[in-house]
């Protein structure tokens, strides 16, 4: 990660070398907060999910447990970010804030630009292969009769693309008004911590919807899910706790 951001981070700003330095320095720090804090509960509840899986089909209780447990991770990933973003932000100059906001509304129309030319039935179709993908990926295989509660799912989800985008672009109109100097710490800093204050209630019931209803499926496909499938995600699940083992032993040897 810690040149994989910066490498990422190099889309999108065009820092002169004492910034990279800083933008470095903060991204240590990350790091650090990351591996010492976060890294841990991940790893719990990856172990949490083993043993949920010797007793199917998952139950609403479980699934929602754990959806809400990934969120939490995500917020507070969120809200360490954007404690350290404001100050970094403030050194940019006026032509960087510009580059960096013409590189998201490219982004935005990337986006769009991967749907303009398709159907509903080819969004749909698309959806359903980067699903099957997946599913093969982290259990091995599929069968034919786990495809029917894969198409009910994809025909029940909405394309949200277009609601995304719009709703981006509302929101980093804002973040770059803030962002003009003198800039104002306190409100970006409160900008970054509530995106979500900048969806549409539209867009936040249909989001919804769609987390509802990915719920829904994880229940219904584990009703056909096979021991040697359970096997294999169990494997997939421990090749996830052995990185972190990894990453944290050797943290730890640093350390001493």
């Amino acid at each position: 990660l810690d040149w994989i951001i910066l490498w990422y981070a190099d889309d999108y700003l065009e820092l002169n070398r004492q910034q990279e330095r800083i933008l470095e320095g903060e991204l240590s720090q990350l790091l650090a907060w990351h591996e010492k804090s976060e890294l841990p509960k991940y790893r719990a509840q990856l172990h949490a999910i083993s043993p949920d899986l010797k007793t199917l089909p998952l139950t609403e209780t479980v699934i929602s447990q754990h959806v809400t447990s990934i969120r939490l991770h995500w917020q507070k990933m969120r809200k360490q970010i954007s404690e350290q973003l404001p100050p970094l932000a403030a050194k940019l100059s006026t032509a960087q804030i510009t580059y960096l906001f013409r590189q998201l509304e490219d982004r935005n129309q990337e986006r769009l630009d991967e749907i303009l030319d398709l159907s509903d039935a080819q969004i749909k179709e698309q959806q359903l292969e980067k699903l099957e993908d997946m599913l093969i990926d982290w259990l091995g295989s599929i069968n034919s009769v786990q495809a029917t509660p894969m198409y009910e799912f994809v025909n029940t989800q909405h394309d949200l693309t277009r609601e995304r985008v719009a709703y981006l672009r509302s929101y980093q109109a804002q973040l770059k008004q803030t962002m003009q100097h003198p800039v104002d710490i306190g409100a970006l800093q409160i900008l970054l911590d509530n995106p979500e204050s900048f969806k549409p209630q539209a867009y936040l019931s249909q989001q919804q919807h769609n987390r509802d209803n990915i719920q829904a499926f994880i229940r219904q496909f584990s009703v056909h899910i096979q021991p040697e499938q359970v096997v294999h995600l169990q494997g997939k699940l421990q090749d996830y706790i052995d990185v972190i083992d990894g990453i944290l032993k050797s943290s730890n040897k640093k350390g001493d």
